[in-house]
């Protein structure tokens, strides 16, 4: 679809696709969060106008996004995954990410504080 003119219904698609492709990413035995390369690589090769949907996204507070990686910004994706997430470079962009949206969820920014430092506590 890159390059046309893209209907709103067909913008919706693409955005839900997108939303879509970073659950995959970020689910089950995957990192919290993902790498925006692999997401957007992805996004590419199946012919997604990824940039303004990732922007879009970002912005709807759909996605979190910091330092080159990015998440679903729903709160129960976010727990679930948390137990199994054992590098503090990604659970510190969880905090900074959420920490910088329009309206900060202080208690999963708490969780994840707690995560990040029983992860620290076992180095």
């Amino acid at each position: 679809m890159s390059g046309e003119q893209l209907t709103r219904d067909e913008r919706r698609e693409e955005y839900y696709r997108l939303l879509s492709i970073v659950d995959a990413q970020t689910s089950k035995a995957q990192p919290a969060m993902a790498s925006k390369t692999s997401i957007t690589t992805i996004a590419s090769r199946i012919g997604l106008e990824w940039e303004k949907r990732l922007k879009a996204a970002v912005e709807n507070e759909d996605l979190l996004a910091y330092d080159g990686r990015v998440c679903l910004a729903d709160r129960e994706a976010i727990l679930e995954r948390l137990p199994h997430e054992d590098d503090p470079d990604i659970l510190r962009a969880l905090v900074v990410a959420e920490a910088g949206t329009a309206n900060p969820r202080t208690e999963l920014i708490g969780d994840i504080n707690t995560r990040l430092q029983e992860v620290v506590d076992d180095e």
